[in-house]
């Protein structure tokens, strides 16, 4: 792990390099690490449970924007709010 000071190129950056290197933030200061490999990595049931309730809701609030009618209600709430449509939608059990 590289740690990045006062480099122009870096600065402000984050993110994964092709696949081969992740530029991180931490403190104010650009760290260059290598990519992270997750292909031994076995999500635990609760982890698995929450990742299916996120797709079935983001389905849900993807659905809810097409139909004309619930996305202008979620619009209206939203803009009270200060947020997008979606992710008032999203939010809906």
């Amino acid at each position: 792990m590289a740690i990045v000071t006062n480099n122009i190129v870096l600065y402000g950056a984050h993110g994964g390099i092709g696949k081969q290197f992740v530029v991180r933030q931490v403190n104010g200061k650009a760290l260059l690490c290598k990519y992270p490999d997750f292909s031994r990595y076995k999500p635990s049931p609760a982890q698995r449970e929450a990742r299916d309730r996120f797709r079935d809701a983001s389905a849900y609030a993807c659905g809810a924007m097409k139909d004309p009618g619930l996305a202008a209600q979620y619009r209206a709430v939203a803009k009270t709010r200060g947020m997008a449509g979606y992710t008032i939608a999203l939010g809906m059990p």
